[in-house]
């Protein structure tokens, strides 16, 4: 009987010298576009054919059929951010949150505002409506279109400005704005608004983001915490994180991502807990990085991810989804 389990052993350990353990398959094979190597990034995006968006200090570049068209309107498009594309038309952020920008294909480019106060997000409502969240108020379109309309719906206090730094439009019509004083709420259109967080902590109200789940679920992310509500923000339960500092979360063919902490976790979109997709380890290995990779911002667009680093050398990258990856079974 001995002899037999030692036969055994042997027969084990002798396949696997001669075949070797299974090749770990990456999540994404990755390759990287030098063009950007140690150059100011704002943002990445993908555009609903998956053709990279990259923001930069210089301006929009625009990859389309996998060539470079240059800066887009660079005098334009400078530090472009927060682009929001819908029905063929994008709008966006530019020069630090100055001005709101808007283009018709991606190559032209128009300021559409200017509403003299710093811009932390935009939202195009189902109406057509344009919001603005800026250091002081909300700013909406007017009914022609032409204008913006300044709403100071809240002050903090007089050391504080009242800044909207996150703004969602749930699926039930509702308009949530994330402030550092806490989740505000406005049933029309922006018009009037209600705080609904009155029972989180006044420490602990800082809004660092806002997404909505497939069910409905409202979410917004406060350093280490999610603040959850079912009930269209009338009441919230929080959770700890496995990452410190939430500042994105999109949601792509029933998989939720999220940012934080310079690292992307994943979901399925009906399950609680964050998994690593271990991005980050596949990038410091492919392309030698002595430091830790710290993302800034991410987007998905069908089997397309692409991501940059703000940590010098600072760098974009580009992936595609490999299928056969044991990560994307736990996503299923």
């Amino acid at each position: 009987m001995k002899f037999h389990y030692l036969f055994l052993v042997v027969l084990l350990l002798s396949c696997s010298l001669i075949y070797g353990e299974k090749e770990r398959i990456d999540a994404f094979d990755f390759s990287k576009l030098s063009r950007f190597d140690q150059r100011p990034i704002t943002s990445v995006n993908l555009d609903e054919q998956g053709s990279p968006m990259i923001g930069t200090w210089e301006g929009l570049s625009y990859y389309k059929n996998a060539d470079l068209f240059g800066y887009v309107s660079p005098e334009i498009t400078k530090k472009l951010s927060h682009l929001i594309e819908k029905d063929n038309e994008y709008y966006a952020v530019t020069e630090d949150g100055d001005k709101i920008v808007r283009s018709s294909n991606g190559f032209e480019w128009t300021v559409l505002f200017d509403p003299q106060s710093k811009i932390y997000d935009i939202l195009l409502l189902e109406s057509g409506t344009l919001i603005a969240g800026t250091v002081s108020g909300v700013y909406l379109s007017s009914s022609s279109g032409d204008t913006l309309v300044k709403n100071e719906f809240f002050f903090a206090s007089e050391f504080l400005t009242n800044s909207i730094d996150y703004l969602l439009q749930s699926v039930s019509g509702s308009i949530f704005a994330g402030t550092h004083d806490g989740i505000y709420r406005s049933k029309d259109e922006g018009q009037t608004w209600e705080k609904v967080s009155r029972e989180i902590s006044k420490d602990d109200d800082s809004i660092s983001m806002l997404f909505e789940r497939k069910d409905g679920t409202i979410i917004a992310g406060h350093r280490s915490v999610f603040y959850e509500s079912v009930d269209d923000g009338e009441s919230w339960i929080s959770y700890r994180l496995p990452k410190f500092g939430p500042v994105k979360m999109i949601e792509k063919d029933g998989v939720e991502y999220l940012l934080a902490g310079g690292i992307i976790l994943a979901r399925k979109n009906d399950a609680s807990n964050f998994i690593e997709i271990g991005v980050e380890p596949i990038l410091a290995k492919k392309f030698n990085d002595e430091h830790f990779v710290v993302l800034e911002d991410f987007d998905i667009q069908g089997d397309k991810i692409i991501l940059y680093k703000d940590t010098y050398p600072n760098s974009v990258f580009i992936g595609t989804k490999n299928f056969e990856a044991s990560i994307w079974n736990e996503l299923e």
